[in-house]
């Protein structure tokens, strides 16, 4: 849960970036505050290499593979594709 010191940031921030008063904010739709800070952070990354280069390395880390890559477990020694206690 957010503090009420970031609560109070994130509004400021909001405020400054979108050009509106914090009130008009405080009657936003909780989801719809949550959506214009997300997409705001987002594009003032955009606008920097490092920024850029977070963001290509958070997507890749929220998209893990949800399949293995046999050929590359099977070319670590050891690797067997019998069940334990079969031979």
């Amino acid at each position: 849960m957010a503090s009420a010191f970031e609560l109070l940031s994130d509004v400021t921030y909001l405020s400054r970036k979108m050009h509106i008063s914090p009130n008009d904010i405080w009657e936003l739709p909780h989801s719809h505050f949550l959506a214009y800070v997300r997409h705001n952070w987002i594009f003032d990354l955009q606008e920097t290499e490092e920024g850029r280069e977070y963001l290509e390395k958070a997507e890749r880390y929220q998209n893990p593979r949800t399949k293995a890559d046999i050929s590359a477990i099977r070319s670590f020694g050891g690797y067997s594709g019998e069940k334990a206690g079969e031979k």
